[in-house]
């Protein structure tokens, strides 16, 4: 499934738009997930919609598509409910380039990412994977990372935000 760069763009710019007015991450979402969820369904009737004791990121068409940004295992019981009653699409996406952002300066992440990334996570949906109706897509994007300088996470630091750039 190729991306379409400008709408995906435009998506974006839509996310940062509502950020100021408190309009979009009505789940607590980052801004990565946000924009994924508005490109891949621009009709808020259709996200964020109430399956059984969950909520899915999007449910259109009899299909269910659940974007998440980091921790597949975190999907385990709300995939094994879904794929019951839905075909369901994982969006994981992948920052094949990055830009680490901090108060100081801006430079190039020192980890290249690519598709490759997805399976190390898949490890934690093993039971799930041979299930029918399961299938992935992969975006490559372009993101600046925000981190925090909060004491914690690697070399002080914990990773903030996500702003995709293309």
């Amino acid at each position: 499934m190729p991306v379409n760069e400008s709408a995906f763009l435009q998506a974006c710019q839509q996310v940062e738009e509502a950020r100021g007015t408190g309009g979009i991450g009505t789940l607590g979402e980052k801004s990565l997930h946000a924009a994924l969820k508005l490109y891949f369904e621009p009709d808020p009737s259709f996200r964020e919609v109430t399956v059984g004791r969950y909520v899915a990121d999007i449910v259109h068409n009899g299909e269910i598509m659940e974007i998440q940004t980091a921790g597949l295992g975190r999907l385990r019981k709300k995939l094994d409910f879904f794929l019951e009653h839905f075909p369901v699409t994982v969006v994981y996406p992948v920052a094949a380039v990055g830009e680490d952002g901090s108060i100081s300066r801006r430079r190039r992440s020192p980890k290249p990412g690519g598709p490759w990334e997805l399976l190390t996570e898949l490890y934690s949906l093993r039971e799930q994977l041979g299930k029918a109706g399961l299938s992935f897509c992969v975006p490559l994007l372009e993101v600046e990372e925000y981190r925090l300088k909060d004491g914690r996470g690697r070399r002080g630091y914990t990773r903030w935000e996500r702003m995709p750039v293309r």
